[in-house]
């Protein structure tokens, strides 16, 4: 990868000595040129992910190759500088940080460093998007939970019948939705009792059974209807 970096310098006609150290450091992670310089205020960032990637010696060594807090030095200054390290040595350091520094954990921070205005912006655009894509997608979510617990209580509520404390939801329909025969709803109808809630509630088996032309056989219907929603006729009277 480094003769692939040094000829696309070559090409695109770039000198080392007129790049910053943070922009050839860039380089040779990328292979490719920042858009922009790093700034001083993200240095000190750049410095610490460095720092807590590499080991002292892979540390010490892309500070001095790089020249950051002092000039630039060739493999061989550097080498003397570990007490007559060979140039090939200091290299293969040098490639070792540097293939850390290019892992996606390292590599992602660092980028983002360097970052133009534009693109921070872009960057923060596409963040609010799909953080509003999960707010919405947890909204949905919680309306769906709130339906069923609804759902689930209404379900607690109707089985409790035992002193007719009736679910408002269901029993306020009117009594077509129990699909009776048309002899039942007729009888009903005439009876002047419109919805669920007022047979359950006003109505027992004596009622019932006293309606004009509702005999056993239609009061078995009825009664088997609201069975089936969970609600029970008074057998006294």
């Amino acid at each position: 990868m480094s003769n692939d970096i040094e000829l696309k310098l070559r090409k695109e006609r770039v000198n080392h000595a007129n790049l910053t150290s943070s922009q050839y450091l860039y380089m040779k992670i990328f292979n490719e040129l920042p858009k922009r310089d790093i700034e001083d205020v993200n240095l000190s960032d750049l410095m610490r992910i460095i720092e807590e990637t590499l080991t002292a010696r892979e540390e010490k060594v892309i500070r001095l190759r790089f020249g950051f807090g002092c000039g630039k030095n060739p493999r061989s200054a550097i080498g003397k500088e570990f007490g007559g390290v060979s140039e090939r040595r200091i290299k293969q350091i040098e490639d070792k940080a540097l293939r850390k520094l290019r892992l996606p954990t390292n590599a992602e921070p660092i980028k983002f460093l360097f970052m133009s205005y534009a693109e921070l912006y872009g960057q923060i655009a596409e963040l609010e998007r799909h953080a509003q894509e999960q707010i919405s997608a947890l909204n949905d979510e919680i309306i769906k939970l709130c339906i069923e617990n609804h759902s689930l209580k209404s379900k607690l509520a109707c089985s409790d019948i035992g002193n007719k404390e009736i679910c408002e939801t269901d029993t306020e329909e009117v009594i077509e939705f129990l699909d009776l025969s048309e002899r039942a709803l007729n009888c009903l109808n005439k009876a002047g009792i419109q919805t669920i809630k007022e047979l359950v509630n006003c109505y027992n088996k004596h009622n019932l059974m006293n309606i004009r032309n509702l005999g056993k056989k239609t009061f078995l219907e009825i009664e088997s209807r609201l069975n089936e929603f969970e609600l029970l006729i008074e057998k006294t009277e």
